[in-house]
């Protein structure tokens, strides 16, 4: 099963790295003028139909995307200390991630990546999950839990999963994580690890008899995008006094700008002999979705 069946067209892959052009620089600033500058509603009185989506299996919960706008970047490190730890542990996940190979296809790993991203959310709100089974790791077994959660949501918690290229955070949609090492795959992986089962606790077992099971090496990639973004830009300039708060569009279907963040875990087989080498084959192994 490959995760490469889930693409329907070429997605162009824009990276941090690349020439910034005054239209990405101007993109970028949007994202913090929304978050500086419009009304959040937290704890307030809303209505009903505007409560958040989380659908996991994980221990994080939506709060922890509350604490500040993930922009470009997550969870950036305040005080010299953690920076320095942080900036270890990146060159470190760096290299294990060059060492298993990631870097050398990087460009069409993203390409992947957004599409995966596009076809989780299609799949949650049509509540059609066919091509996902064929791309995930368990298939329909692994996916019962996310099509029950789906079944839950109502119309205008469907809606603001309607996620388009225009509306994408970070660099096309991707969330890094310091330390920005130009050109590496690194900062796009957020948790690697090793594992013998699936999303459900099941093992799969080797080709061939007295084989054992297959381990898998898994690792997360985390994209996002407000819901209309361009919407809400249009509705910045209208006012030229930057620290103003302002309110959502009338013609908006929400109070607040509406983030919607997708946590993709994807997986490949890895082989045991030293030094590891990973399958080419590349499989969802479980997605997370938190819309707020």
């Amino acid at each position: 099963m490959l995760l490469r069946r889930v693409v329907n067209s070429v997605v162009q892959v824009r990276a941090i790295s690349d020439q910034m052009t005054p239209e990405k620089y101007e993109r970028i600033f949007s994202v913090y003028s929304l978050w500086k500058r419009y009304n959040f509603r937290y704890g307030f009185a809303e209505n009903p139909d505007h409560k958040q989506v989380q659908i996991t299996r994980s221990d994080r919960n939506i709060e922890f995307y509350h604490r500040g706008c993930p922009r470009v970047v997550l969870d950036r490190p305040e005080g010299t200390i953690r920076k320095l730890k942080e900036n270890v542990k990146g060159y470190m996940r760096n290299a294990f991630v060059r060492g298993l190979g990631l870097q050398e296809d990087k460009e069409d790993f993203l390409a992947l990546c957004n599409s995966a991203f596009f076809e989780v959310l299609r799949a949650v709100r049509e509540e059609d999950f066919a091509k996902l089974a064929e791309v995930t790791l368990g298939g329909n077994e692994t996916l019962q839990f996310h099509r029950s959660a789906a079944h839950k949501l109502n119309k205008l918690q469907k809606e603001s999963l309607d996620i388009t290229e225009d509306d994408l955070l970070g660099d096309n949609g991707h969330i890094i994580r310091l330390p920005f090492l130009k050109e590496e795959m690194g900062p796009y992986i957020h948790s690697m690890d090793f594992t013998n089962v699936d999303a459900v606790g099941k093992t799969h077992p080797k080709s061939g008899e007295n084989q054992g099971d297959k381990v898998f090496c898994r690792y997360k990639v985390i994209m996002g995008g407000v819901y209309k973004f361009d919407v809400l830009r249009k509705d910045l300039r209208k006012d030229n006094i930057w620290e103003n708060k302002i309110v959502t569009p009338k013609d908006y279907a929400f109070k607040s700008p509406r983030y919607t963040l997708v946590e993709l875990d994807i997986c490949q087989e890895a082989h045991n002999q030293m030094p590891i080498k990973l399958d080419s084959n590349r499989d969802l192994y479980d997605f997370h979705v938190y819309s707020f």
